[in-house]
């Protein structure tokens, strides 16, 4: 009789361990898969650099991602649209092997159908005669690098005090990007953003002088040894296609670029 039970017991175990075992191994390429905290406008971009199955992609405002990182969220790498919050991540001991990895720039962009005819340069005068009586969207530039961007060209127009009531605030920039697709705003977006997006239409692309260069920036949260890799390949000449096709520009591209 024990010997009997001794069989049944060994069949139901080993049964079990072979039920089990995909989902052990399963729960084990999640936990190694690099976890990536980056900036809302790579949403596309990204995954189609490294591939969708490369990482976990853990997307939204640059700022808000910096501050869960140094708040112990579990993140692998950090990439944000704006240097100051890997600066200050750097500084809080939470971020090292920090690279530029691309490019981008700020635009005014308007719905599709609007009537507003394009321009190649644009002044504080003519900014006001796009916008009317409209309020302008701009992303939150206490939480997202876009909208520190879009202050600063408006600083640099000399508009800061003029519209200061008339900012509808998206919290990321592709919040933002909603507002002018739906809300029938004008913008201050990134380029990228309107990329292959037929419900907008970009007026004017914003010299960097009048907003701050754009750079993505990206760096090292945790200390496994291969994540280095995973930025070098986002920097790497044979990224620069798919950069460009999302409406950015490559790293090698950024010192030999004019207008950014």
């Amino acid at each position: 009789m024990y010997g009997s039970r001794l069989h049944t017991f060994l069949t139901a175990f080993f049964a079990l361990c072979l039920l089990l075992a995909p989902s052990a191994t399963a729960q084990s390429e999640t936990r190694h898969k690099p976890i990536i905290f980056a900036a809302a406008s790579l949403v596309e971009a990204l995954p189609a650099i490294l591939g969708p199955n490369e990482a976990t992609y853990v997307f939204g405002p640059s700022a808000t991602l910096a501050r869960q990182i140094e708040a112990g969220a579990p993140a692998d790498i950090y990439i944000s649209a704006n240097a100051d919050w890997t600066d200050w991540l750097l500084k809080a001991g939470k971020l090292h092997d920090v690279q530029v990895i691309a490019g981008n720039r700020l635009v005014l962009a308007v719905p599709a159908d609007d009537k507003v005819k394009d321009r190649a340069t644009i002044d504080a005068a003519a900014f006001m005669e796009i916008l009317g009586n409209r309020r302008l969207a701009i992303a939150d530039p206490r939480s997202a690098p876009a909208g520190v961007y879009a202050q600063a060209f408006l600083k640099h127009l000399g508009l800061v005090d003029t519209l200061k009531d008339r900012l509808a605030m998206g919290e990321s920039v592709r919040a933002t990007l909603r507002l002018v697709e739906r809300g029938g705003l004008p913008g201050l977006v990134y380029e990228s953003d309107t990329a292959g997006n037929l419900a907008v239409r970009v007026i004017t692309p914003i010299a960097a002088e009048a907003s701050g260069a754009v750079r993505y920036s990206g760096g090292v949260v945790s200390d496994r040894p291969d994540l280095d890799t995973l930025l070098t390949r986002l920097a790497a000449p044979e990224a620069a296609r798919t950069w460009k096709r999302f409406g950015f520009l490559p790293a090698a591209e950024l010192s030999h670029n004019s207008t950014e």
